[in-house]
């Protein structure tokens, strides 16, 4: 519906700042970086039983590199789009950013509430000391289940503020046909 709406019709060409081009690279990369991100995450959900802890610690490690890699990114995409003029797509960055501050968090309360709290980070202190989940329990299903959503939820926006990004940003006058053969690599 987004490609067919009056809005998609009218907007090509609308911003020809000098940030741009970094701005459809930046979109267009958060976007990738973030089905990455659900790649490895569903390998972490979904581990075979005769996984080593090894290949258990490198999906772990990777999954929260990924996790700095895309905060910075979602930081850039927002950046970028308080800088350029229209204010556009400053709300759908801004969300974004919001929603991966709430993935991280939970995130952290996945972990926290199937393995217990990292040693040496809170796990000795009187208040948190042996608080955690059990396995299947409701707080539990409803933690995983939103970081799962709300991954989903990441890729789809990031997809749609790149989509938009390119469309703000590209030629007015370039032909529809043209447009999709320049995309995809002269098919069409």
């Amino acid at each position: 519906a987004g490609l067919t709406s009056r809005w998609w019709q009218q907007q090509a060409g609308r911003l020809q700042s000098a940030g741009r081009e970094g701005l459809r690279l930046s979109a267009v990369t958060l976007a990738g970086l973030i089905f990455l991100q659900l790649v490895i995450g569903a390998h972490l959900r979904h581990l075979p039983v005769g996984a080593t802890a090894g290949g258990f610690k490198t999906a772990v490690f990777f999954h929260l590199l990924l996790a700095a890699v895309i905060l910075g990114y979602a930081l850039l995409v927002v950046w970028r789009t308080l800088r350029l003029p229209g204010g556009q797509l400053r709300g759908p960055a801004i969300l974004l950013n919001l929603l991966v501050l709430a993935q991280i968090g939970l995130g952290a309360a996945t972990w926290v509430l199937k393995y217990s709290w990292p040693a040496g980070i809170l796990a000795d202190h009187g208040v948190v000391a042996g608080w955690t989940n059990t396995a299947g329990g409701g707080a539990q299903s409803v933690i995983v289940t939103g970081h799962v959503a709300i991954g989903s939820l990441l890729l789809g926006l990031a997809v749609q503020l790149s989509l938009r990004a390119w469309r703000l940003t590209s030629q007015p006058g370039l032909p529809r046909l043209a447009a999709a053969k320049s995309l995809w690599g002269g098919v069409g």
